[in-house]
């Protein structure tokens, strides 16, 4: 598998199993960027997997635009032998790299699609092909909601529903409909928030939730469905409105350019 991705450009790290500590050689990342080129990639992605772990899908799958600003000159360390690395570590689903200060957030990249993977999305563009996919993909409901005592009441939020929800939404948002995917190299996806269907503040006690009670939507599609707080507009209400809006604009904007 490691060969495989490789071969595609892909940078394939293993990490310490209890620290989450691994290392990469500049040399090495110039081969994989040059390599990515060659194919007709922007760059590789970083992917990191775990020592010793028994989990199938124990990786991330960090987006080229995402790694590629952290590895800076500035932030290699010299070995005694001479040569430099970076030496980073991811833990919590943080990432973090010596000599820079703060981590990047990488938790919505666990488990990620492999290159060497089939695209099961269907056609990332398709909203209604990925709604369709939300539901007939086959995840266990877990229980959310419950209260728990914090600095205020809060509700569980389960990590492992947001990750697949996100992995499967191909990095569209459900409301507008824009992929953040192919924005800044994949940064954008960060915009992307998970949407309950069922609000859980509205929840009297906890229930269990599935995939097709989740929306992807970005913060402003999730900002304006929760206009009213107890009252969320429906996902599907929202794409109407924005069909419209963008209809309405066109025709403005025909009507200015005909005058």
């Amino acid at each position: 598998m490691k060969e495989k991705l490789e071969e595609l450009g892909e940078c394939v790290v293993l990490a310490n199993l209890e620290t989450g500590w691994f290392a990469i050689n500049p040399n090495t990342w110039k081969k994989r960027v040059e390599r990515c080129k060659g194919l007709g990639r922007t760059g590789p992605n970083l992917i990191v997997y775990r020592t010793r772990s028994g989990e199938e899908r124990d990786h991330h799958v960090v987006p080229y635009g995402v790694i590629a600003p952290l590895l800076l000159t500035d932030s290699l360390k010299q070995q005694k032998n001479g040569t430099y690395r970076w030496n980073l570590t991811l833990a919590n689903d943080r990432l973090h790299v010596s000599h820079r200060q703060g981590y990047e957030p990488v938790e919505k990249y666990l488990a990620s699609r492999l290159a060497t993977e089939a695209d099961d999305h269907g056609g990332a563009s398709d909203i209604a092909s990925e709604l369709v996919n939300l539901r007939t993909r086959s995840f266990e409901g877990i229980v959310e909601g419950i209260a728990r005592e914090a600095i205020v009441l809060s509700r569980t939020r389960s990590a492992a529903l947001r990750r697949e929800v996100l992995n499967l939404s191909g990095g569209i948002c459900e409301g507008c409909g824009v992929n953040f995917s192919l924005l800044l190299h994949g940064r954008a996806l960060r915009a992307l928030q998970v949407h309950h269907k069922k609000q859980l503040a509205l929840r009297e006690t906890p229930e269990v939730t599935e995939l097709a009670d989740l929306a992807v939507v970005c913060a402003n599609c999730h900002a304006i469905i929760h206009t009213d707080p107890k009252a969320a507009i429906p996902v599907e209400e929202l794409r109407k409105e924005w069909k419209q809006a963008r209809s309405s604009t066109v025709r403005s904007f025909d009507s200015d350019t005909q005058a």
